[in-house]
């Protein structure tokens, strides 16, 4: 039922999507809990102390979250929208036949980049498993496609990272992904110590 609903929404205009999630993200905003919290106790660290501006980065997570039926599974279209200046740098890269490595944090619509990145060749990314059981079949069904490789961020994941690369083809990871204690570092970061992934 969830993968039905899921598909339902990829069927939808791209506007009415982003608008329905920017309504959803404010919604769980506006609620008092640890969501709201933790988003202005981070945006204040990083200077950002305008109650507006919580607001208003809740509802872009939310118009990103239901941007990702869409990048899914209506790939062509989204790609028709997607555009960069960088296809010179991305093809010498791959040229020298080293493997490339793209650092994609989670800025904007990071699925649709993977789903750019292949018209170069093969990309494998890496990605955490899902906590929720009802969401596992979605995302196994969607991740993969023509060109696109998804692996879990686990030591089997690694080792087709390093296959890849020794391939010469491209790898993709997010480099903000929280790695289990004990697979990383802690580091400063805004006046505070995060823990961050030692992968890359």
């Amino acid at each position: 039922m969830p993968l039905l609903l899921v598909r339902l929404l990829a069927a939808l205009p791209l506007s009415w999507l982003q608008a329905i999630g920017r309504l959803l993200g404010t919604a769980v905003y506006l609620f008092p809990g640890r969501y709201r919290r933790r988003l202005r106790t981070n945006a204040a660290q990083a200077g950002y102390t305008d109650p507006a501006f919580g607001r208003r980065a809740a509802a872009e997570s939310g118009a990103m979250i239901l941007e990702i039926p869409k990048v899914w599974w209506r790939t062509p279209q989204c790609l028709a929208l997607t555009g960069g200046d960088q296809e010179s740098v991305v093809r010498e890269a791959l040229s020298e036949g080293r493997g490339v490595l793209y650092l994609t944090p989670h800025l904007g619509c990071f699925e649709i980049t993977a789903r750019h990145l292949t018209q170069y060749g093969p990309l494998t990314v890496m990605f955490r498993p899902s906590r929720s059981p009802v969401l596992d079949p979605i995302v196994e069904s969607a991740r993969d496609m023509h060109n696109l490789h998804a692996v879990p961020a686990n030591r089997n994941g690694v080792r087709e990272f390093v296959r890849a690369l020794k391939r010469g083809e491209a790898v993709g990871m997010l480099p903000d992904q929280v790695p289990r204690e004990g697979d990383g570092v802690w580091l400063p970061f805004f006046g505070r110590y995060a823990l961050t992934m030692t992968l890359a």
